[in-house]
């Protein structure tokens, strides 16, 4: 089936994450996709100070890596900028709080955000594919050339999310289409326009 591709990415590089046919959504500017290494197979650890869960990875040079982490459930990464390429892929971060934080790049595949706060976060270009985004808030994130292929999105508030150039089932597309809303206040564009909804002005 024919596979719609980011510019710089070849089809090979998709090969075994990519299923079916793609929606492109709304174009912008031009957004890279990028994708991360290998995981490393490494595990990191959690830290509980005073009732608060703080995330300690594994960090491989410059990259910090969260692979298979199952201890980041309400771990709290707001405002981090240290997250830009980072590993997350099958980690279990269900209630972590992603407030204002830069994960540009990141990998983040068939982990589990739910219930997990996004709110102006950067997820530009991450590679999501099958991630678990159920009751996420994702207020005004800006998911600009994503890989959401597969992503679960039951109950998430997407009031004033970027889409745009994200690639998205087209069935995921249809449903997210009936409760988009908002624009976003860093990059301008609503979350009907960037994800090309029918009634999108």
């Amino acid at each position: 089936m024919p596979i719609r591709v980011l510019p710089g990415i070849s089809s090979e590089a998709w090969s075994g994450v990519i299923p079916g046919n793609l929606v492109c959504a709304h174009k912008s500017p031009s957004h890279e996709l990028k994708i991360c290494g290998r995981s490393l197979g490494q595990f990191g650890a959690a830290v509980v100070i005073a009732g608060s869960v703080f995330a300690a990875p594994v960090i491989a040079g410059e990259i910090l890596n969260y692979d298979h982490n199952q201890s980041l459930g309400g771990a709290d990464f707001t405002n981090r900028k240290d997250l830009v390429g980072a590993i997350f892929t099958k980690a279990n971060c269900q209630s972590a709080i992603f407030k204002n934080a830069d994960l540009t790049n990141a990998n983040v595949e068939d982990a589990n955000f739910t219930d997990a706060d996004f709110t102006s976060a950067k997820l530009t270009n991450v590679f999501a594919p099958k991630v678990k985004f159920t009751r996420a808030k994702l207020i005004n994130t800006e998911l600009q050339g994503a890989n959401l292929i597969g992503v679960k999105f039951d109950g998430a508030d997407i009031t004033g999310a970027d889409f745009s150039d994200a690639l998205i089932d087209p069935a995921t597309v249809l449903r997210l289409c009936k409760k988009a809303k908002g624009i976003n206040p860093i990059t301008e564009v609503s979350t009907t326009e960037s994800l090309m909804c029918p009634d999108a002005e």
